[in-house]
Formats: structure tokens, sequence, C-alpha cells
């Protein structure tokens, strides 16, 4: 080794090497590793910002002069208004995507106000067709009851005025035959409502007259209350008051 003497004459000594000296020297850049190469080379990634300022602002269109029509109808003729709201309806999905209020509630009130149109029609005509039937039935009873009237207060009789007096065989046949001739002739103008009871009536009578007539023997009380069950019954009083006004 070739030393080099100062101007003094002095050999030159080494510094004395310290422990840290490794942390104060300067070398020369260490080669990166390949990862860090990659992560070099990688462009930085940054959020993208999607700018919206040139697109056109939306509006929701205003109500069209058939969209209110819609709504006018569906108060005043709720079918109509429903039919054309969805006419409505259909040009307002292609034209611009969706509805308006406006004819949102036409459709609503549409709907709703048909439901209640279409239930009071039901329910008129069942009253219509009631009040129908009850005149029909009025105007079928009309010669009954007049008939009827001709002999007031035979209901409350026993048995509709079934004759109860004590006569002779003949007497008592002739009046039981009148009685049933009687009831046979207001079966014939009777009602359907309540011709059976009064057929009924009529039917026991000749019965009876026909047992008299063959056997010549009468047993009243017996008669009487064959009678009486048949005649209540029958249902004409019910009838009676209900359609003879």
């Amino acid at each position: 080794m070739n030393e080099t003497t100062s101007g003094t004459g002095e050999t030159p000594t080494e510094a004395p090497v310290s422990a840290f000296d490794f942390m104060l020297r300067v070398d020369a850049p260490a080669t990166p590793a390949p990862g860090d190469a990659l992560a070099q080379q990688s462009p930085t990634l940054t959020p993208h910002v999607f700018d919206f300022s040139d697109r056109p602002e939306r509006t929701r269109p205003r109500a069209t002069a058939l969209e209110w029509l819609a709504l006018a109808f569906s108060v005043i003729v709720p079918p109509l208004g429903l039919l054309l709201a969805i006419v409505a309806r259909i040009i307002a999905r292609r034209t611009h995507g969706w509805i308006t209020r406006v004819l949102s509630i036409a459709t609503v009130l549409g709907i709703v106000l048909s439901l209640v149109a279409g239930a009071a029609i039901v329910v008129a005509s069942i009253i219509s067709q009631s009040e129908a039937t009850q005149a029909k039935i009025l105007a079928d009873s009309a010669p009954f009851c007049a008939s009827l009237a001709e002999t007031p207060g035979v209901l409350e009789q026993p048995a509709y005025g079934w004759p109860t007096e004590r006569l002779s065989i003949p007497d008592s046949i002739v009046a039981m035959q009148a009685y049933q001739s009687r009831w046979a002739a207001l079966a014939d103008i009777a009602p359907d409502g309540v011709r059976a009871g009064v057929r009924s009536v009529a039917d026991a009578a000749q019965t009876l007259t026909n047992s008299l007539v063959t056997t010549q023997v009468i047993d009243r009380d017996r008669y009487l209350e064959q009678m009486t069950s048949v005649t209540n019954a029958s249902g004409i009083p019910a009838y009676v008051a209900r359609y003879c006004r």
C-alpha cells in the first residue's frame, strides 16, 4: 500500500471505524425487486367521475286534455271514465314512460266508482224485480180477495163458516154442500200462493158431505174438529192479510 504524506511530514493515520458508520454511509441505490418494479410501472388508480352536466333534465309532462276528460268522466260516468283512463295510460306509457297524477286519480276513481255503480245497479234491479213480483201477486189475488170479502169475517168463524147448527140430516147435507161449493169456487180463482190451501178446504168438505150422504149419520163435533184441522193448516188468513188490500 502506498501512503501519502502530508505537508508536515507526518504520516496520516486512518480514522477510527465506528459501529454505526454503516448508517451514515451513502451507497448506490439497491436493485429493486421484481414486484417493486411492477408496482412502479403500474399507473395510479384514481376513481372515475362521471359528468352528467351535459344530459338534458327530464321533466314530468303535464296532464293532457284526454287525461282531464278521463278524470271528469270517472266521476260522472265511471265506466266511460275508466275506459278513457286506460286509453290515456297506454298513450302516456308509449310517449313518456310514466303517467301523471291526474291519470292515476282518474284510474282509481274509475275502478272504485264503477264497482259502486255496478253494485247499485244490481241492488236496484233486485228491488225492481221484487216490486214487479209483488205487483203481479196483488193483481192475481184481486178476484179471490174480492170474492172472499163478500162474506166479511168468515175467516174468524169456526172452520171458516162450517155449518154447526143442529139441523136435520137433509138440511145438514144442503148446508155442507153449500159450504163445499163456496170454497170450490174460491179455489178456482185463488192465486198460486194460496190455491192449494183453499182447495184442501173444499176437498175436506166434499169428503164429509159424501160420508153423511152415504151413512146418514152425522157426528157434528168430529166433523167440526176435522174441518178445523184442515182450515188451520191452509194458510189462508196469512195470505189474505198480506195480499188482500
